[in-house]
């Protein structure tokens, strides 16, 4: 039987703060340790403190807490509840963090409005990455760490002056591929298709930031399999038995759902859905031999979205409509000894993907 993957909650992972106060309530219950403290004193000039508009804001606390589970595809949930909350109230599940360089991936819920100090998003529901700015990522990670990071929002929505204390608030996010989806309360609020084919797998945890307390509850992970989109042409026995035979087994061995695309070829089709579904997968395994325009299509969309792409060719067919050396390409024989080589090296592709 197909080993499920586990959802975990707070009771089965392991955690530990990187900063802020955090601590530990019963089984099911971490609680950050808001706080507030006064800004450090104004510039000197010539013998004179700078001169200040109104008071001072004061600085709230902040903290980031991480899990011992290493995230790529699945879903994410937590519960969030605030003491009190102000336009500098804050909490949010980091999706990712890397280790290397700090950045950060995260979904949470924050305060802020009409009247928010300055810099400060008025937005209640938001996914943001913490990095360097972009064109100071190219340059390398050595640059990365030490270049000033910046918040990035990639997806905003609703009031924060909605925000309310002693309100329970459930956080949930679902990842498919470079495809996340947002839930408040088991709504969906948004949807964001990342740059990147996947996440990377990185460690998975909490930011918080606030003035009081914020209690985080129902703490789950869940890892999701990752599927393998299948572009082929089905009709003919031969391309049933490649998918029946050596596709889908192989696949399954290596840890994914082969998705096999049967309905790209029926009438009704809606683009958006196939669209959805190489957005969500880990890999594209697409048969070109036949010149199937939906075919050609579908590995072009895949390759816009910079989705890992392994080609199959039968090689008695010979050179193809377009160049496939820049992807990797199996061509094969329609044999007994053809099927083993298809194997192994789809085997091989499969596991350079996967990082296995």
């Amino acid at each position: 039987m197909e080993k499920q993957p586990q959802e975990k909650g707070l009771s089965d992972i392991r955690w530990v703060p990187l900063d802020g106060a955090w601590e530990a309530e019963g089984s099911d219950e971490l609680v950050f340790m808001g706080g507030e403290y006064d800004p450090p004193p104004a510039p000197v000039i010539a013998g004179k403190p700078e001169k200040q508009d109104g008071e001072p804001q004061k600085f709230i606390n902040f903290g980031t807490l991480l899990f011992d589970q290493n995230f790529k595809e699945g879903h994410l949930r937590m519960q969030v509840e605030f003491d009190d909350v102000d336009h500098r109230s804050s909490a949010a599940m980091v999706i990712q963090y890397d280790p290397a360089t700090k950045d950060m991936l995260t979904f949470g819920i924050s305060g802020g409005g009409l009247k928010y100090a300055p810099g400060v998003s008025g937005f209640l529901y938001r996914l943001r990455q913490w990095a360097a700015p972009t064109d100071q990522q190219q340059q390398g990670t050595s640059t990365a760490i030490t270049t000033p990071k910046v918040w990035t929002s990639l997806f905003e929505v609703g009031f924060g002056v909605n925000l309310k204390a002693k309100r329970a608030y459930d956080l949930g996010v679902s990842v498919r591929g470079s495809v996340v989806t947002l839930f408040i309360d088991g709504v969906e609020i948004g949807k964001h298709t990342l740059a990147i084919p996947s996440l990377p797998g990185n460690p998975c945890g909490i930011f918080c930031g606030s003035h009081r307390n914020i209690h985080v509850r129902n703490i789950s992970v869940k890892a999701a399999t990752p599927t393998a989109f299948i572009v082929m042409q089905f009709q003919p026995p031969e391309y049933e038995a490649l998918f029946k035979d050596v596709i889908e087994p192989v696949c399954k061995a290596e840890g994914l759902q082969a998705y096999r695309a049967d309905s790209t070829y029926m009438p009704g089709l809606v683009i958006e859905d196939i669209k959805r579904q190489i957005a969500e997968c880990r890999v594209v395994i697409a048969e070109i031999t036949p010149g199937n325009p939906n075919v050609y299509y579908e590995v072009g969309y895949a390759d816009a979205l910079n989705k890992p792409l392994i080609l199959i060719a039968d090689r008695r067919e010979g050179l193809k409509p377009f160049d496939v050396r820049a992807y990797r390409t199996i061509f094969y024989e329609n044999s007994i000894g053809g099927k083993s080589a298809v194997e192994k090296d789809l085997r091989l592709y499969l596991r350079g993907i996967l990082n296995k």
